[in-house]
């Protein structure tokens, strides 16, 4: 029988490892005349790093190994048995061999790239770019475009988390694949137009997010090659929905710290201190405010709109905690629901919408207990002014407004729905 070239799938940062180990195999085997070569395809590429160029080696086929041999019962079972082998590339359980032409192919490209070292990476003047190293970023949404080798690298979908995207881009980052931001491509997308939409997205995402933290932490610490600072920021971002929880407990207490205020002065130093971490605020609008800004807008008319919609934010956002919240703890104890995607209407601007039947809307037990919270934010709000205590009146007042936007614009959508 004649040899051929076969291609098997490793994890990638393992395929030097994984030809020594199928070398070493098939040397103490009888079937060691059957293997001809294992073979790692590489390239040279020329980098310049602070005004000096640097020639160094990388693999272009990441976590695959190319294997020249002749397919029998006893070579398959060796392969397919190697520890780091995931498995052969072909459809159903035989293995499909690689054709004259591509093997071809990519022997010539790899004896070219000895001689002749490709860039790494070049850059022209003016030219927009992203830095690709470095912490967790998630793919939560459908505004990206995936390969489809790092699908099948990452291990495919996987159904048991609402948001499968961000548990693939987890998976696919930790195996070495990176994003990268193209000013020049475009993935259409949309955005929720509709309160029960939005709400339904936020929960998908939050149950989502914590459905990944559960799935993933324990990979994300032990996975080899991750970087130990990357590991904390993941840790940390994969936990991030629970900030809603916090949310609420914390809106939720500060109606119980004004009586206990009221009743016992000599705590009031205590709660005074705590003000102090209301300085948060300030980092989480210096963040977003450097990724909001058009850099080349009137710096003062950028800075005018941006307060106006950071409070917006703030106020629905900290509103939008108590069904988050409930989402997020479902995750947390593993409570399965079905995935619900965002209804899409199709629409550029907001007069344009015209109804969707998948945006369904019903007054929930949630809802009457947002339109409970505003009330209560409201009165509270409403007393302390008159009684000349300000200190947590605008974050009542916030609560006020956020709760109350969600509450009517639930029962306007539900009228008009009628």
């Amino acid at each position: 029988m004649a040899k051929n070239w076969y291609v098997i799938h490793t994890q990638t940062g393992y395929e030097d490892k994984v030809k020594a180990n199928i070398q070493s195999r098939a040397e103490n085997s009888p079937v060691k005349d059957l293997i001809s070569q294992v073979l790692v395809p590489t390239e040279k590429v020329s980098e310049v790093k602070a005004g000096k160029k640097r020639i160094s080696t990388r693999k272009f086929f990441p976590g695959y190994v190319l294997l020249e041999m002749e397919l029998t019962d006893d070579t398959w079972y060796l392969i397919k048995n190697t520890p780091g082998v995931s498995g052969f590339i072909g459809s159903g359980r035989r293995p499909v061999p690689l054709n004259e032409a591509e093997i071809s192919a990519i022997l010539k490209h790899a004896e070219m790239a000895k001689e002749n070292p490709m860039p790494k990476i070049t850059f022209e003047k003016g030219e927009g770019v992203r830095v690709l190293e470095g912490p967790f970023i998630n793919f939560n949404g459908t505004a990206g475009i995936w390969r489809k080798t790092c699908i099948e690298e990452a291990g495919g979908w996987e159904h048991d988390t609402l948001t499968e995207d961000l548990d693939l881009s987890y998976r696919a980052q930790m195996r070495g694949w990176k994003f990268k931001y193209l000013e020049d491509v475009e993935s259409p997308a949309e955005l929720p137009i509709t309160m029960s939409a939005l709400k339904s997205q936020q929960h998908r995402w939050m149950k989502g997010g914590a459905e990944c933290f559960i799935k993933m932490w324990k990979s994300l610490i032990t996975f080899p090659g991750v970087k130990f600072s990357d590991r904390i920021h993941g840790f940390a971002h994969l936990f991030n929905s629970s900030v809603f929880v916090f949310i609420l407990i914390l809106s939720i207490l500060s109606l119980f710290v004004l009586h206990i205020k009221d009743s016992f002065s000599d705590l009031n130093w205590f709660i005074q201190f705590g003000a102090f971490f209301i300085a948060s605020t300030l980092f989480l609008s210096f963040y977003y405010w450097h990724s909001w800004r058009d850099k080349k807008g009137p710096f003062l008319n950028d800075l005018f709109r941006f307060i106006g919609r950071f409070i917006q934010f703030l106020t629905v956002s900290m509103s939008l905690s108590l069904s988050n919240a409930v989402a997020v703890i479902e995750g947390y104890l593993g409570i399965k629901s079905s995935f619900v995607r965002t209804p899409k209407f199709n629409v550029l601007i907001k007069t344009e919408f015209k109804g969707n039947k998948y945006d369904k809307k019903s007054l929930s037990l949630i809802n009457i207990l947002e339109g409970l919270l505003m009330l209560v934010f409201g009165f509270t709000a409403v007393q302390r002014a008159i009684y000349g205590d300000l200190g947590m009146v605008p974050f009542h007042l916030m609560l006020t407004c956020g709760y109350g936007i969600i509450f009517f614009s639930t029962l306007k959508e539900n009228r008009s729905q009628g």
